[in-house]
């Protein structure tokens, strides 16, 4: 069976402080989705998972209207001379 996911990918973060100007903070943030890694939440160092919520709630705060919960896909590694074996 094949599972479709999203792909995570590097693109810079294009900041445009000349339209946060204009706009205004809020204005400006409301049109960020905002991605977040899904197990920071369920973490057992109830500290951290904490500090993950505070961090989601500030954004929220700042006017961050969508956030997208991800997930990261477990990796494996793989030695080169595997493949001899």
């Amino acid at each position: 069976m094949h599972r479709c996911c999203a792909q995570v990918t590097s693109f810079p973060f294009n900041w445009d402080g000349a339209k946060l100007a204009a706009q205004g903070a809020a204005a400006y943030l409301s049109g960020l989705r905002v991605g977040y890694i899904a197990d920071s939440f369920e973490l057992e160092d109830e500290t951290a998972t904490r500090n993950a919520q505070a961090t989601l709630e500030l954004l929220r705060e700042a006017g961050v209207a969508e956030f997208i919960p991800i997930e990261v896909p477990e990796t494996t590694i793989v030695s080169p001379t595997d493949s001899l074996s």
